[in-house]
Parts: structure tokens; C-alpha cells; sequence
């Protein structure tokens, strides 16, 4: 919209519709460009990508181990979901992450640990996405419940994948994951 705006009620320069031009919005939301832009962003709803674990029960004793997730609750055009474990960026931009992960311990034999990372597949192989680390403790009883939340910001690059992976750091208890506690999200900033 162009046209002059006031704050006072008794201005008498008030936006008439027969003032106002439209301009039209590209996929993104964008309105022209460099200097003339005065807009940038999906203006409708956040693109975001977002997926819980209902069923659990993953196995994380033996080592670093992807976590899948089977109830694929937003998935917006952004992103492509592999396998009940991967998520494909479309678009490269500024992307924040978030997961939250509760373990149990199911064969109790001592204190144990429970690490969780995020990891991003680019130029052919998978790596560790600095910062992304999160650890929790799983106590010393049958039921030994553990959790780790983590939210954090990273540049995406268009057709990077990243997948969430979860291990016992430490002791010999079995650790699985708990059913319906597990969560992933990322949403598209910029």
C-alpha cells in the first residue's frame, strides 16, 4: 500500500481505497526487489516441518543410532520427509531445529547416559551439526526416565538433509526410547 498514514483521528489525509495500489506477492511473499523490497517471508503461516514418535521403543544401547518418527503431523512444502528419518530442505535459508527426546531404561544393570545430536547430510556424507549435542542422565531404577531438549539456529543449504541420532554415553543398562515423547521440528526463518 502507498499513501500517507496518520495516528490522529481528526487528520483529514486519510488512505481512501481509490489511494491504495496493490502489488503482487511471489511465492515467498516478497514484493520487489533490493532497495524497492518491503517485504520479504511467507506472509500466510511459517513453513515448518514437524513429526513426534508414537510407537518409541528404539534401541539406543549399541551405539549412535537414527531415531524415527511416524506421525508426520505438518510437513509444508519446504521439506521432503526420507524414511521416517530424514528431512530434505528445499529452500536454503536460516533454519531452527528443535527436538525433544525421552529415553527409559529398559534391562536395569547400572547408571547410564544418554547422548542426542543432530546430523546433516551435505556433499555426499553425513556430519555433526556444531552446538547440536544434548545429554541426560537415566537414573538408577527399572524405569531409569531421561530427556533432553534442544533449540538452535542453522544455516541450510537447499537439498541438505538432517536426521536426529540418539546413543547410551555411558554404563550397560538397555535404553530405548519412550513412546509418544519424542519430537522434531524445523521451521524456515529466513
Amino acid at each position: 500500500m502507498y499513501g500517507a498514514i496518520s495516528a490522529w483521528t481528526n487528520d483529514s489525509g486519510y488512505i481512501t481505497l481509490s489511494s491504495v495500489t496493490y502489488e503482487n506477492l511471489d511465492n515467498n511473499g516478497d514484493i520487489g526487489t533490493g532497495s524497492d523490497q518491503v517485504a520479504q517471508g511467507n506472509h500466510n503461516h511459517i513453513n515448518m516441518f514437524f513429526t513426534t514418535s508414537v510407537s518409541g521403543s528404539i534401541d539406543i544401547s549399541s551405539g549412535w543410532t537414527d531415531l524415527t518418527f511416524d506421525n508426520d503431523i505438518v510437513n509444508d512444502s519446504y521439506y521432503t520427509f526420507i524414511d521416517d528419518k530424514e528431512v530434505k530442505v528445499l529452500k536454503t535459508g536460516l533454519y531452527k531445529i528443535k527436538y525433544d527426546i525421552t529415553t527409559y531404561v529398559t534391562n536395569y544393570i547400572d547408571d547410564s547416559d544418554t547422548k542426542t545430536k543432530i546430523q546433516r547430510y551435505n556433499s555426499g556424507s553425513y556430519s555433526d551439526i556444531d552446538g547440536s549435542f544434548k545429554g541426560h542422565m537415566n537414573g538408577s531404577s527399572s524405569d531409569g526416565f531421561g530427556s533432553s531438549f534442544k533449540e538452535m539456529i542453522t544455516l541450510l543449504n537447499e537439498n541438505d538433509k538432517i536426521k536426529i541420532q540418539s546413543k547410551r554415553e555411558n554404563g550397560s543398562s538397555t535404553i530405548e526410547t519412550y513412546p509418544n515423547s519424542c519430537n522434531f521440528l524445523i521451521e524456515f526463518l529466513r
